[in-house]
């Protein structure tokens, strides 16, 4: 598909491509030790990352998530050279958290996948326990997971994987009130990460259209979105100008570095670029192979 709104970049790309492939030598996370957190990582966003940080050479992979039967399977996937642990976390209980962060110890990279769908209502209409149990998940799990396991870091980088919901007006999409302000207010909590802690790379990054139960839950289908059945994970010290930048992967491509002045005029990379009076609802079918993430480690 073509963008839906004028893009900064010569290319927008709706598959993957080879410059974020995790066998790329200068995407190598060999020796690191790579933590997934979140609803997905026993299936979707959070295993795909987990097999594209083992591919792209990390020592150990832990998977934290709240079903072990499926974070297991998740681990059995993996190549047998990358070391694997499975640690049973809620992202909402902070000792929970705790426990796993003193499991693993030191480690170079967290990837925070958790998520939730509040049922799309308009806000009169809407409910309330829905839109806590959103703000629990998103916002306070990502403070949560800050708190447990920056004590251990070690040159790192703090990942957070979310949605660019966040940067479209209502028209677009109806219903979806509770969802969009808390993937904000997540955005914001994740700029005052970077702000905290100048030595840890902090981003956010949208993933592309995938095809998870979240995705179905806002009520949109699948049907007119092309998407891929995985998604890959990489680090670059190369894209490290986009410390604290919220990335679309559509825009990405591969020598980034040359469209910094165009993605940093704004906190939220792309911003700028979208009108203030759309009329249909986007088609971002972003491959989901896209979330190549600089970092300092």
């Amino acid at each position: 598909m073509q963008p839906p709104f004028p893009c900064p970049t010569a290319t927008w790309r709706n598959d993957t491509y080879d410059a974020i492939s995790p066998s790329r030598p200068e995407l190598s996370v060999a020796g690191k030790t790579v933590v997934i957190i979140g609803t997905g990582t026993g299936s979707g966003i959070g295993r795909e990352t987990a097999r594209a940080f083992a591919a792209a050479g990390a020592a150990h992979v832990a998977l934290l998530g709240r079903t072990e039967a499926s974070l297991v399977e998740t681990a059995s996937l993996l190549p047998a050279s990358a070391h694997n642990s499975v640690h049973v976390a809620d992202v909402t209980k902070l000792e929970t958290l705790e426990a796993a962060a003193a499991a693993i110890g030191l480690w170079h990279v967290v990837v925070l996948a958790s998520g939730y769908c509040p049922k799309p209502n308009p806000v009169s209409g809407s409910d309330a326990e829905e839109w806590q149990k959103g703000y629990q998940v998103i916002v306070l799990g990502t403070a949560l997971t800050a708190k447990a396991f920056l004590p251990t870091v070690r040159g790192a980088a703090f990942l957070g994987i979310t949605s660019d919901t966040s940067l479209l007006p209502p028209t677009y999409l109806p219903g979806l009130a509770a969802y969009v302000s808390i993937k904000l207010a997540q955005a914001k909590v994740y700029e005052f990460l970077a702000a905290e802690n100048p030595d840890v790379f902090v981003a956010t990054v949208h993933p592309g259209m995938i095809d998870t139960n979240n995705f179905r839950a806002t009520g949109a289908s699948p049907d007119g979105l092309p998407m891929d059945t995985a998604m890959s994970a990489n680090s670059s010290k190369r894209t490290a100008y986009c410390f604290t930048r919220y990335r679309l992967p559509n825009l990405w491509t591969h020598s980034p570095r040359r469209h910094a002045p165009s993605f940093d005029s704004g906190s939220i990379s792309g911003q700028q670029y979208l009108p203030s009076t759309p009329t249909f609802l986007p088609a971002t079918d972003a491959a989901s192979a896209q979330s190549v993430l600089g970092t300092n480690i």
